[in-house]
C-alpha cells in the first residue's frame, strides 16, 4: 500500500502516478457533515459526480465546510475548507484515511491534498467536518475607541442568551456589531448598545467597530397640518413620516427615516409652520428619549427650534390639531367717526374656531358708516340697522381662519331745497331732499316742473357763497325734466331752483 500524505494549508508534493490518457477517470465527491449538539449527533450526505472535462471546479459543501478539486483527472488536488467553529475530522481517499494535523483552533482551516494512491477508473474521496469540542463560549473583539464587557462569557447549558454591553469611548459612537461575522441592525451614532447572543457552541464571537463621531443625525416626523423650514446640511433629503401611519409609541427613526445630516459642534434653527385652520399642538425633540417636550399655547401657528447638533442624533416631532382659537383683529380706519364693540386688544380678540360672532358698529353724530371690510373685503350686505338708535349690526362667522374687521367712517351732510323749489315741481328718482349723503358723493337729481326755469343754483350753508350747477333738460310734450348731479358734498346744502 502507498503511503498517503496530507499537509495543513499548503500542497502535498507528491506524485500521482499517472493514468493512460485512453481512460477517463469518474471522481465522486462525499462530503459527511457531523454536528455535535446536547442530543444525538446527526449527518447530511452530498454525493456529487465530477467530470473532468465538463465541470471541472465543481465542489461538494456542507454545514461544516467545503470541498474543492482542480479537475485534473490524472493528478488531482483537492482543496478542503473548514467554516467558523468546525473542524477537519477524517478523510479518507477510495477507503483508506488519510493522516493529518487536527486543529481546534476556531477560525477556519484550508487544507489542500493531492493521492498518492494509484487512481482508477472510479474513486472516491470522503471528508468528515465536526463541531469544535468545548465548553460553549463567546468571544468579543473591540476595535479602537471602545470596549465590550465582559469580553468572554461560557455556559455549561448550551443555548443560553446572554448579555454584553459594548461601550464607546467619549467622542466615538458604534458604527457596526457582529454575532459570528453576522451584521445586526443598530441605530446610528448610539454609543452603547446591549447584545444578546445565545450560545449554543464554543466558537461564538462578538465584535464591535468603532469610528469617531463626526456628524449628526436629524429625523423628522411631521403630522398633518404644517410645516418644517429645514436648514442646509451636510446634505438634505430627508424623509416626512405622517405619524397616522407611525405611531408616536411605535416610532422608530432609525429604520422608518432618511435623515438630515449636520456637522457637529454647531447650532442650525428649524422653523415649524402651520396650515390654514390649523395650529401647533406639540413639539418633541429627541423622541427617543422624549428629552425635551414643548407643549404649545392654543392659537400659535409659528414656532422656532434651535438644535445643537452634539455627539448624538436628534430627532423632531411636531404635531398639530385643528384650530381651537382664531383671532380677531378690529380696526377704525381713517379719523374716527364710530366704534365697533368688541374692540380687540393688543394681541387681537381670541373666540372659539367656527363660532358666529356679533359686532355694533356704532357712528358717532353726523357720521355714518363709509365700508366694513373683512381681510380687504368688503361686506356691505352683513350690515344691518339696529331699530332703535343708529348702531348697526354686524355678524361673521368667522371658520377657522383669523380675520381682520376694518370698518370706516364718513362724515355726513344734509342736502335740501327751498320752498318755491316744492312748491313748482317735485324731485324724482331716490335722491328726493331732504337727503343726508357721505360726505364726498355725489348725488344726482331729476327734478320735473311745468315751467321753465332759468337757472339752478346751490346753496352752502357753511360759507354763505351760492353756485350754479349744470342741468340737462328734456321735454316729453308734458313736463320738463332737469337732471343735475352736485360733485364732492362737503357741507350742507340746499337746492334753489331759479323760475322765469
Amino acid at each position: 500500500m502507498a503511503k498517503k500524505i496530507m499537509k495543513s494549508s499548503g500542497n502535498v508534493n507528491a506524485t500521482a502516478k499517472k493514468i493512460n490518457n485512453k481512460f477517463m477517470s469518474v471522481m465522486t465527491i462525499i462530503a459527511l457533515c457531523v454536528i455535535l449538539a446536547s442530543t444525538n449527533a446527526y449527518s447530511q450526505w452530498y454525493n456529487i459526480s465530477m467530470y473532468p472535462s465538463s465541470y471541472p471546479n465543481n465542489s461538494g459543501f456542507c454545514n461544516g465546510g467545503t470541498v474543492g478539486w482542480n479537475g485534473v483527472s490524472n493528478n488531482p488536488v483537492f482543496t478542503i475548507t473548514s467554516n467558523y467553529g468546525w473542524y477537519l475530522d477524517s478523510i479518507a481517499w477510495n477507503g483508506f484515511p488519510i493522516k493529518f494535523p487536527v486543529s481546534y483552533d476556531c477560525s477556519p482551516k484550508t487544507y489542500h491534498y493531492t493521492p498518492t494512491l494509484p487512481i482508477v477508473l472510479n474513486n472516491f474521496i470522503l471528508v468528515v467536518f465536526k463541531r469544535i469540542p468545548g465548553i460553549p463560549t463567546i468571544t468579543s473583539y473591540a476595535s479602537y475607541g471602545g470596549s465590550i464587557i465582559p469580553p468572554t462569557v461560557s455556559s455549561n447549558t448550551p443555548y443560553t442568551t446572554v448579555n454584553m454591553d459594548v461601550i464607546a469611548n467619549p467622542g466615538w459612537r458604534i458604527a457596526s456589531i457582529q454575532i459570528d461575522g453576522a451584521n445586526i441592525n443598530i441605530p446610528h451614532n448610539i454609543t452603547y448598545y446591549q447584545a444578546t447572543p445565545t450560545i449554543s457552541h464554543t466558537c461564538h464571537s462578538l465584535s464591535a467597530s468603532l469610528v469617531p463621531i463626526t456628524e449628526s443625525w436629524v429625523h423628522i416626523i411631521l403630522g398633518n397640518g404644517g410645516s418644517i423650514t429645514v436648514p442646509n446640511g451636510i446634505s438634505n433629503g430627508g424623509t416626512f413620516i405622517n405619524p397616522a401611519t407611525t405611531p408616536a409609541g411605535t416610532w422608530n427613526p432609525h429604520l422608518t427615516l432618511q435623515p438630515f445630516i449636520y456637522p457637529i459642534s454647531q447650532k442650525f434653527t428649524f422653523f415649524v409652520q402651520s396650515e390654514s385652520c390649523y395650529e401647533i399642538e406639540s413639539i418633541t425633540t429627541d423622541v427617543a428619549t422624549a428629552t425635551i417636550y414643548f407643549p404649545i399655547a392654543a392659537g400659535i401657528t409659528t414656532y422656532q427650534i434651535d438644535v445643537d447638533m452634539t455627539n448624538m442624533d436628534h430627532s423632531i416631532r411636531v404635531v398639530f390639531r385643528p384650530k381651537q382659537l382664531i383671532t380677531i383683529n378690529t380696526v377704525v380706519a381713517g379719523t374716527g367717526g364710530g366704534t365697533i364693540t368688541p374692540n380687540s386688544p393688543a394681541a387681537g380678540l381670541k373666540i372659539p374656531a367656527n363660532q358666529a360672532q356679533l359686532f355694533d358698529i356704532c357712528p358717532e353724530r353726523d357720521y355714518d358708516i363709509d365700508w366694513v371690510k373683512v381681510n380687504g373685503i368688503e361686506r356691505p350686505d352683513d350690515i344691518i340697522k339696529q331699530p332703535v338708535g343708529t348702531c348697526y349690526d354686524f355678524t361673521w362667522i368667522g371658520g377657522c381662519e383669523d380675520y381682520d374687521i376694518e370698518v370706516k367712517f364718513a362724515k355726513v351732510w344734509n342736502i335740501m331745497a327751498c320752498r318755491d323749489t316744492y312748491d313748482n315741481g317735485i324731485f324724482e328718482t331716490s335722491n328726493v331732499p331732504p337727503i343726508t349723503v357721505k360726505e364726498g358723493a355725489s348725488p344726482g337729481f331729476v327734478y320735473r316742473t311745468d315751467a321753465l326755469i332759468i337757472d339752478i343754483e346751490v346753496y352752502d350753508f357753511a360759507t354763505g357763497i351760492t353756485v350754479s350747477v349744470p342741468y340737462d333738460m328734456t321735454h316729453n310734450g308734458i313736463h320738463y325734466y332737469y337732471s343735475f348731479i352736485l360733485e364732492n358734498v362737503d357741507g350742507d346744502k340746499e337746492i334753489q331752483v331759479i323760475f322765469q
